[in-house]
């Protein structure tokens, strides 16, 4: 039997963060520009997860964020303590050096800086411990002042390519949804292209609008998952700055038959 649902999407963004740490940069107590966020689709090969967030400054000098310690081998990589910066040259430091904050540390070399943050002390060689950086208690102070747009939200057999009629759907679906935001902040820097959103939820109400489907969450990204998760949070299309969306995959779910129902 055929029924009649309207499906709500719920994007969201971050909010005014908790202090924890500043910006790597100056005047490291005032915001600066985002040019790319975690979890953003990165083209490969192999195609990623975006680990960290791209903060628009160029040739400048980088500052300690937080009280960092020296790992000699890491500081080969471009780590400072739980800290990455990425288009970049850090300063040399002996092994077991405490880093205050305000401390140059290096200078970016590129148009911006790839900032990243991780959850220890240890380092990986992939980005399953790579934390978001603006999240609440992360960098401070940061505010975006745009809503995401969703440009647009298609239905296919679950699984399948055969786009379904949006007004009478049944069974299995997969929701694709395009959607962006230009991330505008506090000081009127905007991205000037989409960047990913922060947060993927859905609810389902029927025509009578009473609700069949509480609402749920299905991607956040305070953290991000592993890499072969990728495939379930963004549908075949997506690029860099064009994202397409799986809102019915569940990738954090720890039962795997649960992750695309």
């Amino acid at each position: 039997m055929k029924r009649t649902y309207l499906i709500t999407l719920i994007f969201l963004l971050l909010t005014i963060n908790l202090y924890s740490y500043q910006w790597p940069v100056k005047p490291q107590d005032s915001q600066h520009g985002i040019n790319a966020t975690l979890g953003e689709w990165r083209d490969g090969p192999p195609i990623h997860f975006h680990a960290g967030v791209d903060i628009n400054e160029s040739l400048d000098s980088i500052y300690c964020p937080a009280t960092s310690t020296v790992d000699s081998t890491e500081l080969q990589h471009n780590w400072i303590g739980k800290f990455r910066y990425w288009h970049a040259n850090l300063l040399q430091f002996n092994h077991g050096d405490t880093v205050l904050p305000g401390t140059t540390i290096g200078y970016i070399t590129g148009s911006h800086l790839h900032f990243r943050e991780r959850s220890s002390d240890t380092m990986h060689w992939d980005n399953s411990d790579a934390l978001n950086p603006l999240r609440n208690g992360a960098i401070t102070p940061y505010a975006d002042y745009t809503n995401p747009h969703i440009d647009s939200i298609k239905f296919y057999r679950q699984g399948g390519s055969a786009q379904l009629n949006a007004d009478s759907l049944n069974g299995k679906v997969d929701i694709v949804a395009v959607a962006g935001d230009t991330r505008t902040d506090s000081t009127g820097h905007s991205a000037g292209h989409n960047v990913s959103v922060y947060r993927i939820g859905y609810l389902v109400k029927n025509m009578q609008d009473s609700i069949v489907k509480p609402y749920w969450e299905k991607v956040k990204f305070d953290s991000i998952p592993s890499n072969s998760y990728f495939s379930l949070v963004y549908a075949e299309g997506s690029s860099e700055t064009h994202f397409r969306y799986y809102v019915t995959n569940d990738v954090f779910n720890p039962d795997p038959g649960l992750k695309n129902i």
